[in-house]
């Protein structure tokens, strides 16, 4: 069973984050939390990806 933690990555572009500011916010905050609820279905992932 793997037991390394992923990698956390943004892709957000500067234009996407600063005409979105709040939507990208809430958005990267949704994606993490679904990560730590759900930790163990990550485990041994290289990356994954916040919007």
């Amino acid at each position: 069973m793997p037991s390394t933690l992923p990698c956390l990555s943004t892709y957000a572009t500067i234009l996407y984050y600063l005409h979105n500011k709040r939507e990208y916010r809430e958005e990267c905050v949704d994606r993490l939390i679904e990560i730590a609820l759900y930790l163990e279905t990550y485990l041994g992932v290289n990356r994954l990806f916040i919007p």
